[in-house]
């Protein structure tokens, strides 16, 4: 499936530890978190992004209070 534009987003890690199952919660731009889910390989479960780092998702749509529905990592914002 491609993705479009509107399915990607950024978000900040909020926490300091993957949990179990891969849920990290996340914090976007406006301050709201919520927990991103799966997508992550094995190595960075054992190394997750570190607190503060942007990561960036894909998700289908949102719930009904506005948050990135079955969002999925992709992949650590590197910065240049």
């Amino acid at each position: 499936r491609s993705v479009a534009a509107s399915d990607v987003s950024k978000a900040s890690v909020a926490t300091s530890t993957l949990r179990p199952g891969g849920l990290r919660k996340v914090r976007l731009a406006d301050g709201r978190e919520f927990k991103l889910g799966t997508g992550f390989s094995n190595a960075e479960r054992e190394t997750p992004p570190p607190l503060g780092s942007t990561v960036t998702f894909r998700y289908s749509g949102f719930t009904k209070t506005g948050l990135p529905r079955f969002a999925v990592f992709l992949h650590l914002q590197e910065d240049f």
